[in-house]
C-alpha cells in the first residue's frame, strides 16, 4: 500500500484520482479505472532520466489538459505558499464511450525563490533535497521558466484540476473561466452548504 508522502509525491496518481471522479460520476466503473501498480509508484533513483517526456501520438492544439502543482510554505510561519512542483497531463482517448489514459505534457520541479520554512512534506511529497537536486526523471528548472512554458501548453485550451485558483495563483497565471474545469466548483464533489471541498 502506498503511503500519503508517495502518493502526494506523485501528481500524475492525484491527477488520475481527479480524473477518476469525474468518469464514476458519470457512470463508469470505479473497478476498470485503477492504475497497474508500475503506474502508481513515484520516481525512485534507480529510474532512468526521461525529460522531455517523449509523447506517443500529436498534441492536438484544443487537447484540454489537467493542472496540478505542489506547493512549499515559505515566510516566519510558513504559510505563504510557493510552487515547488507543477504537473499538466492529457488524456489519449478523445471518445465518450471509452474510459481515458493520461499522458504526462510536463513535469517539473521547481527551485525555490524564497528561503522555505515548511516543505509541507506530508502533503506535497517534496523535501529539501528533491528541491536542490531534482528527481531522476523530474528536472529542476527556475520559476520563470516553468511559468513560462505552463503558461505557453494552457494557452487556448481547457484546463481542468481541483481549486485551481490555487494552481494559478503561485503560477502567477491567469486563465479564462470559461476554459477553466474545476472539481472544487462540481456540486457533487461539494461538502457543507455551498462551501469548496480543497485539498488545501
Amino acid at each position: 500500500m502506498m503511503s500519503l508522502i508517495d502518493y502526494f509525491a506523485n501528481p500524475l496518481l492525484v491527477l488520475y484520482r481527479l480524473f477518476e471522479k469525474l468518469a464514476i460520476s458519470f457512470g463508469f466503473s470505479p473497478s476498470i479505472l485503477k492504475l497497474k501498480d508500475s503506474q502508481a509508484k513515484p520516481p525512485t533513483a534507480s529510474a532512468s532520466p526521461s525529460y522531455p517526456p517523449s509523447l506517443s501520438t500529436p498534441f492536438p492544439s484544443d487537447s484540454p489538459l489537467g493542472l496540478d502543482c505542489e506547493m512549499v510554505g515559505v515566510g516566519s510561519n510558513g504559510r505563504v505558499s510557493q510552487l515547488a512542483r507543477v504537473t499538466l497531463v492529457r488524456s489519449l482517448v478523445a471518445e465518450p464511450t471509452r474510459l481515458p489514459h493520461f499522458e504526462v505534457v510536463y513535469d517539473v520541479i521547481v527551485k525555490p525563490q524564497k528561503k522555505v520554512t515548511d516543505f509541507r512534506t506530508k502533503y506535497s511529497g517534496i523535501n529539501k533535497e528533491i528541491l536542490r537536486s531534482g528527481l531522476p526523471s523530474v528536472p529542476l528548472v527556475s520559476f520563470s521558466e516553468a511559468r513560462a512554458k505552463v503558461g505557453k501548453l494552457i494557452s487556448g485550451r481547457v484546463v481542468v484540476g481541483h481549486a485551481l485558483c490555487n494552481d494559478f495563483g503561485v503560477l502567477s497565471l491567469r486563465h479564462p473561466r470559461v476554459l477553466t474545469r474545476d472539481t472544487a466548483l462540481y456540486p457533487p464533489f461539494m461538502s457543507g452548504q455551498g462551501k469548496k471541498k480543497g485539498r488545501r
